[in-house]
């Protein structure tokens, strides 16, 4: 597990070398690059052993060569997915160089947005390592791909037009082909456009409280948050817990920025398809509103595979912190940021890599 903590160690390290040798314009940019060419390194030249679901994933790739170009029923993986693995083998690629292409196409997009929409780009770096996005990265390849072109697809959408939103459809619909939970990423394109506020929780409220008349496991979702006894659910990134955390910085958030008094938008539907193409500006209540969507998601719906897909609005916790960060004065901001990196590390420490949480540990490189 040292090469884990070594990479935390290294993004803080190029972080605060970047602060003293770097001009401030220049400084995400390295840092990201060192972060993102390290994250590459683990994640392509590691041992296929390392990470649960990548033996299968090889075992998929090899027989490739043997399967007709369009036909996906053979295997249970999407077909979006099994058609990009049919051209990489066309064209000559291992499982190697196939495993460098779909993380290419992942750590771009994250860069991207990071850069973009980051007030702390470090600290985004250090919460994506370290609050479970790495380690489900190293081992749910299909998904962490749909997910990366839904950023791409948020990216995208921070434009209004219709250029834009039909670019947004096309890019959250190759995402569905790639893993079917990316329909859930689909409302984003509307829910990026409006800040949280009281209108908001008022409708999130409305909406729980029809999933309890309709499901009648509302209750029992409670109940299994706490429920050590069940195995999938443990199993499942530490979800249950980890939903209290994420409730609590909500609610944290929410309350010192309606101290400020931020006035949301009404929203306009056909204004934003035929209207100017102007840009989006997306603040910490814009993310928090698409935030709430994965609390949504893990307190209403059962089964794993709609628990996993909260993934999709978790992302956002890596412009939420680090923003939430910044809204306090210049003074306190450095003392919350230590907290902060202190907590993500213990979290880390002891939620993913002591009980090995997908089979990251021990880690091998494929060159031994």
């Amino acid at each position: 597990m040292g090469i884990y903590l070594g990479l935390i160690i290294l993004v803080l390290f190029t972080s605060l070398l970047a602060r003293v040798l770097i001009e401030p314009k220049r400084r995400d940019y390295i840092v990201l690059l060192i972060s993102g060419i390290a994250l590459f390194i683990i994640y392509v030249f590691r041992d296929f052993s390392v990470g649960r679901d990548i033996p299968g994933y090889y075992e998929i790739y090899d027989n490739m060569q043997s399967q007709v170009l369009f036909d996906a029923s053979w295997t249970w993986m999407e077909w979006g997915y099994v058609l990009l693995m049919k051209v990489s083998s066309m064209m000559g690629l291992s499982f190697r160089s196939f495993l460098a292409l779909v993380y290419f196409i992942i750590l771009i997009p994250l860069g991207v947005f990071l850069k973009k929409y980051s007030k702390n780009v470090t600290l985004s770096i250090i919460i994506y390592i370290c609050l479970q996005f790495f380690v489900f990265s190293m081992s749910a390849l299909r998904q962490t791909l749909a997910m990366s072109i839904c950023v791409t697809a948020y990216l995208v959408a921070n434009r209004n037009g219709v250029r834009s939103f039909l670019l947004y459809c096309v890019l959250v619909a190759i995402a569905m082909l790639i893993h079917r939970s990316a329909i859930v990423f689909a409302p984003a394109y509307f829910l990026m456009r409006r800040r949280l506020d009281l209108g908001m929780i008022l409708i999130y409220l409305v909406f729980l409280f029809f999933a309890f008349l309709t499901q009648g496991e509302f209750l029992g979702r409670l109940r299994e948050l706490e429920d050590s006894s069940n195995l999938a659910f443990q199993e499942n990134l530490d979800i249950g817990s980890f939903f209290y955390f994420m409730l609590l910085i909500t609610i944290a958030a929410f309350i010192v920025l309606s101290q400020k008094s931020q006035k949301a938008e009404a929203y306009d539907l056909v204004k934003s398809l035929t209207g100017p193409k102007t840009i989006i500006k997306q603040s910490l209540t814009n993310f928090l509103n698409l935030f709430v969507c994965c609390l949504i998601i893990q307190f209403v719906f059962q089964g794993y595979m709609l628990m996993r897909a909260a993934t999709y609005y978790q992302i956002f916790m890596l412009l939420i912190l680090p923003n939430f960060i910044e809204e306090f004065p210049n003074k306190v901001r450095p003392f919350l940021g230590i907290v902060v990196v202190l907590g993500m590390v213990y979290i880390f420490y002891y939620a993913t890599l002591l009980p090995n949480e997908l089979d990251i540990v021990p880690f091998r490189f494929a060159f031994r």
